[in-house]
């Protein structure tokens, strides 16, 4: 689960469950009763936000990027050591690590 709270919204993403996630307009549910996240209304709102939690993963380092994307992780968190020069001058990941990536 990883959370984007602002002054007016507060979003809630579950990476690994579906349709569990929540959006919450904080200035008039400040109880977060009411879950926006499907509301077709809020749908600009929700991909600012997403938008924002993306950004700030991708600072971190978040490890559920590094999970779900191998591909993206050779690119975003180059191998310090024993990997191979790759075309934009990092590292890469080698075919049989990338497969076993790939694979779990």
């Amino acid at each position: 689960m990883r959370m984007l709270r602002t002054n007016d919204w507060s979003l809630v993403r579950y990476y690994h469950a579906n349709e569990m996630d929540e959006l919450y307009d904080l200035k008039k549910d400040p109880g977060e009763l009411t879950n926006l996240y499907s509301d077709p209304r809020q749908r600009e709102v929700r991909a600012r936000l997403q938008q924002r939690l993306d950004e700030r993963m991708k600072a971190i380092r978040d490890p559920i990027l590094r999970k779900s994307q191998w591909s993206f992780e050779s690119e975003i968190f180059p191998l310090s050591k024993g990997g191979s020069a790759g075309a934009r001058g990092g590292s890469t990941l080698a075919r049989s690590d990338a497969r076993e990536l790939k694979l779990r």
